[in-house]
């Protein structure tokens, strides 16, 4: 009785540690997962896009106040040229 037992406990272990391959598999498809994925994509957007109004702000005063070009201050400071806000 007890080897039976022993087999089934075996065996019950082996099918849970496949379903639990499984069941990672679909994981990557969660909604839950995409949601939160998505609203961490939207922070991070409007992070970048908050240093790019900075950066901005800054280029507008120094080209301002000191008399700079543009294209001179961006070389200066390494900014490219196309930087732009994300959409």
């Amino acid at each position: 009785e007890r080897q039976g037992k022993l087999a089934q406990l075996n065996e019950l272990v082996t099918k849970c540690n496949a379903l639990s391959v499984e069941l990672q598999k679909y994981e990557e498809n969660d909604p839950e997962l995409f949601a939160k994925m998505e609203d961490y994509m939207q922070l991070s957007k409007d992070a970048a896009n908050r240093w790019t109004d900075a950066i901005f702000t800054i280029k507008s005063h120094v080209r301002d106040k000191f008399n700079i070009e543009e294209a001179k201050l961006n070389k200066e400071f390494g900014i490219p040229n196309d930087m732009d806000y994300i959409d």
